[in-house]
C-alpha cells in the first residue's frame, strides 16, 4: 500500500535548515542506481567541500557500497532503519535522489514530499504525474553520474528552494 501518514512523516526543519544535501532511501540495487549515485556523490564531495550525502538502505549493492564510500567521510552509509527513525533522516536532508532505471511510486519518494525534502528523479513511472520539474521536485534527464552532478549543480543554490519544497 502506498498510503502515508503525513502526520508522522510531516516537515520538522525548513529546507535551509537541513545538514545533509544529497540523501537515498531504499534498496541497494542497480535498478535503483545506487553505484551511479555513491560515484556522483564522491565527485560532489570533492568539489563542494561541506558537502555530506546519507545513504540509507540495505540490499544486495549494501558491501559494494560500503567499500566505495569507506574513505570518504562526508558519505554517511546508515544500513537499514526501521520506519520510526526515518522522519527524522528525511527531515535532515535536503534533496533524495532517485536515481531508478524503473520505478512504479516509491514508497520513498511519498515520505520524502510529507516531510518537504525535495525529490530529484528519473521520470519513470508514476513519478512522471507526481513530480512537476522545478516546482514539485526535480528530473534528472537520464540516471548517468554526469546527469546526477549536473543537476545538483543546477538546482543546489536556486533562490526558490523554500518554495519548492513547500510544494510537495
Amino acid at each position: 500500500s502506498n498510503y502515508r501518514d503525513f502526520v508522522f512523516f510531516s516537515c520538522k526543519k525548513s529546507h535551509s535548515e537541513r545538514e545533509v544535501e544529497i540523501g537515498f532511501v531504499g534498496r541497494f540495487t542497480d535498478t535503483k542506481g545506487i553505484l551511479t549515485l555513491v560515484e556522483a556523490s564522491k565527485n560532489l564531495t570533492d568539489k563542494y567541500p561541506n558537502l555530506r550525502v546519507r545513504l540509507v538502505g540495505d540490499g544486495p549493492r549494501y558491501e559494494e557500497v560500503a567499500e566505495r564510500t569507506r574513505e570518504n567521510e562526508r558519505i554517511e552509509l546508515t544500513g537499514w532503519i526501521g520506519r520510526e527513525a526515518l522522519p527524522e533522516h528525511y527531515n535532515d536532508i535536503r534533496f533524495l535522489f532517485v536515481p531508478s532505471a524503473g520505478e512504479g511510486l516509491p514508497t520513498a519518494v511519498l515520505e520524502a514530499m510529507g516531510c518537504r525534502t525535495i525529490v530529484v528523479t528519473t521520470p519513470v513511472g508514476s513519478l512522471v504525474d507526481l513530480i512537476e520539474d522545478g516546482h514539485r521536485g526535480f528530473f534528472l534527464n537520464d540516471n548517468s553520474g554526469g546527469t546526477i552532478e549536473e543537476t545538483y549543480d543546477q538546482i543546489r543554490q536556486r533562490e526558490d528552494l523554500n518554495v519548492i519544497a513547500a510544494n510537495q
